[in-house]
């Protein structure tokens, strides 16, 4: 027996959004999450001894890769997808090239060789 959505009977509910509409969230707080670890991991990085220093230091780079990249994915769905949020979209796109753990270690390589 195939149920009909009683949405409609309930004062004040509100409706789910499509999936197209929380691919932007996600992808935001997916950024985030990309930036955050990579700062934990080198203030992790520097604390502690040899071995945790080292584990603390490349997982929190591996966990901002992997986050950046799902942002990056998760953006580059959504603007083509969901129309409205495209502009955002686009600067979510440009925000995690730019500023993302690759990108980041090339700059920081830059400016302490000179």
């Amino acid at each position: 027996m195939i149920r009909k959505n009683d949405a409609g009977d309930r004062s004040g509910a509100r409706r789910p959004r499509k999936p197209e509409q929380r691919l932007f969230p996600i992808s935001l707080g997916l950024w985030v999450l990309a930036l955050v670890s990579f700062v934990l991991a080198f203030v992790l990085g520097n604390t502690g001894s040899g071995a945790v220093m080292s584990l603390s230091f490349i997982g929190g780079l591996l966990l901002s890769t992997l986050a950046d990249v799902g942002a990056f994915l998760t953006a580059l769905a959504s603007s083509v997808t969901y129309r409205k949020h495209r502009p955002w979209n686009i600067v979510l796109l440009l925000a995690t090239v730019l500023i993302s753990p690759a990108t980041l270690l090339v700059v920081l390589q830059a400016a302490l060789t000179m």
